[in-house]
């Protein structure tokens, strides 16, 4: 498995945020982690990536513990997106792109190469030579994507990707290019973990679901159509909700009531 997290949980102080939380994800597959405001995604996503130890139990990374490595190694391992990217200096946006570069000694040429693919992928070819801070909040949030995809472009085995509610500002058009991108990152390989909040989305392009309840518990991990039923999201969320047949996608779209 690429990326497994067995009977995890983490505390600060006297609060536990997250209880005894196991789930495994191989390489090839985009797991979008789900729950109400304050269920530990986004600590979950810390611990998944290495940022965080564990209290109780083990995460590992292709069979590696992420926090014990070195941040130079993760950092050729995987690319991580945190919430609220902040940079107040006027760098030309494929300068950001860049500093996605930085881990790897390969030649400027090859640096330049991945710096414009992954411009073209994000939609961004044309804001290339544009100052960073004359953006507005969605192209900021593009160009920081960005920069983490041009951390792990081309890789493939012993990669993985954790991103925290990338579609932050992103308008519906962006939203939609960059879940599809995501999807075929996984399907070249790499092990791919997202924060949404958008049950739509997450039903229509993940493979996996991890949804966590307010008391930081799992609440239920397997496929869409396993995790997301409308008695799970009655009891997560409080909202009721029905599933109706998509013309368009062979996976049922949720109505909220």
């Amino acid at each position: 498995m690429s990326l497994k997290l067995a009977k995890v949980s983490y505390c600060i102080g006297e609060k536990r945020l997250l209880q005894d939380i196991s789930f495994e994800v191989r390489a090839g597959e985009l797991v979008i982690i789900l729950g109400p405001n304050g269920a530990g995604k986004s600590t979950l996503l810390h611990l998944a990536g290495g940022d965080y130890q564990p209290d109780e139990g083990e995460v590992r990374q292709f069979g590696f513990d992420p926090f014990v490595l070195a941040r130079s190694q993760r950092a050729m391992r995987m690319g991580f997106l945190p919430q609220g990217n902040r940079l107040d200096f006027p760098y030309k946006v494929k300068e950001v792109v860049r500093f996605g570069r930085s881990p790897f000694m390969v030649s400027e040429k090859n640096n330049k190469r991945v710096v414009a693919e992954v411009l073209l992928a994000m939609a961004l070819e044309e804001l290339a030579e544009r100052d960073y801070l004359t953006l507005s909040g969605g192209e900021r949030q593009r160009v920081q994507i960005a920069r983490v995809l041009a951390q792990i472009w081309g890789l493939s085995e012993g990669t993985c990707l954790f991103l925290d509610e990338p579609l932050t500002s992103l308008d519906l058009a962006h939203q939609l290019m960059l879940m599809r991108l995501l999807k075929a990152l996984a399907d070249r390989g790499l092990c791919v973990s997202v924060v949404l909040h958008d049950l739509n989305l997450a039903m229509r392009f993940g493979d996996l679901i991890a949804l966590l309840d307010k008391s930081g518990e799992l609440a239920g991990f397997g496929t869409p159509a396993e995790v997301l039923t409308p008695q799970a999201i009655q009891t997560v969320f409080s909202v009721r909700a029905t599933l109706q047949t998509s013309k368009t996608s062979e996976r049922p779209v949720l109505i909220f009531e």
